[in-house]
């Protein structure tokens, strides 16, 4: 515990449906605690970000007859993980502009994990918030946050070079993202591990509503994210081992059982309990990791830079699907989790020196 706990914020995408964001933004928020600081959500909404059911079923156009499961989609997730983050997230006041945000001081701001670096993409707003424009703050700490799919060749805008020159102490969560910061501001930070490292002792903590079932779990992106060639293995699978595939927030038309309606904690349980996992996502993939899930991970364009060396320096390539791998064949392949492990806590020493460091 720290002598002189701090009031500090923590700046990063915690109103998603996505279950790693909501699990890296309350990886954060129990280190800090675990620190002895105050710490809290940056309750951050402006109407780039905001996101309501209904108005994005409009946006969307699924009120009409053909998409009505995506509206329905949309609708029960949200009600699942605004449940989760009403119990388990310590909130501020809601901040619904960047004029609005600087109405709270803290003593220090973390900015990330997750892409909020992303300054490509729409959906994220292109915020100048996330490279600290408008804080209150005695310190800007960015803590393992990603610039996506974000690339050295890209044309970085001016807010986001001289934003990442003001902030105290900066770190990546990818190599990738190291190189565009120190393209865009001359600075090389180290790259220190996803937050939800920090909890891989506390997992079994969690709640864990059910024991191992017998069913194949998929957490796939949708589209062209999964490659045919994987899903037509996995009914093949299915079909050799008599299991059941279930698919977990993003629908797949191929799977037995589509399950929509599921918070991260929910997701998490599923995870811990199929039979085999196979995922196309940079958390899928650390919390099979951390769960021992027996689990097979394809890459994509969105996940590649930021998921490669974590699974090379875990020792856990034979766990790839590639276009030449046999499902069948990865799954016997036993983990080694006694290395996997010590790759992680060794990486959370590092980041909890590096956030230690930052804070005094």
């Amino acid at each position: 515990m720290t002598a002189t706990p701090l009031k500090i914020g923590i700046l990063t995408f915690h109103e998603v449906f996505n279950p790693g964001a909501f699990l890296q933004a309350y990886a954060t928020q129990t280190l800090l605690t675990r620190m002895g600081h105050d710490a809290e959500i940056i309750n951050y909404n402006p109407p780039a970000h905001r996101y309501h059911p209904l108005s994005h079923a409009l946006k969307q156009k699924y009120f009409l007859p053909l998409r009505a499961k995506k509206w329905y989609d949309s609708f029960v997730r949200d009600i699942a993980f605004a449940r989760s983050r009403k119990s388990h997230l310590k909130l501020s006041v809601l901040h619904k502009s960047r004029d609005d945000i600087a109405r709270t001081h803290y003593d220090a701001v973390l900015v990330g994990a997750d892409i909020v670096w992303n300054f490509k993409s729409k959906n994220l707003g292109m915020d100048p918030v996330y490279f600290g424009e408008g804080l209150s703050t005695d310190r800007l700490i960015a803590f393992a946050p990603s610039c996506g799919a974000c690339s050295v060749d890209d044309i970085i805008p001016e807010y986001a070079s001289k934003g990442l020159e003001s902030f105290d102490s900066i770190s990546a969560r990818d190599p990738n993202t190291a190189q565009v910061v120190e393209k865009a501001c001359g600075r090389r930070p180290p790259v220190i591990c996803d937050p939800t490292f920090h909890i891989i002792d506390q997992i079994q903590d969690f709640p864990n509503e059910d024991q191992r079932r017998d069913f194949i779990l998929v957490y796939l992106l949708p589209g062209h994210h999964t490659s045919e060639r994987l899903i037509q293995q996995a009914l093949a699978l299915s079909a050799k081992t008599g299991l059941p595939i279930y698919a977990v927030l993003y629908r797949q038309k191929w799977a037995d059982k589509n399950i929509i309606h599921c918070g991260p904690f929910e997701w998490l349980d599923l995870i811990r309990n199929a039979t085999f996992v196979i995922t196309n996502t940079f958390h899928g993939a650390i919390f099979s990791i951390l769960t021992k899930a027996s689990f097979v991970l394809e890459y994509n364009e969105l996940i590649r830079s930021k998921t490669e060396r974590m699974i090379s320096d875990a020792g856990l390539d034979a766990r790839v699907f590639t276009e030449d791998s046999d499902l069948s064949a990865i799954f016997e392949v036993e983990i080694d989790y006694d290395r996997a492990f010590s790759y992680f806590r060794s990486e959370a020493s590092k980041a909890l020196s590096y956030l230690s460091d930052a804070l005094v």
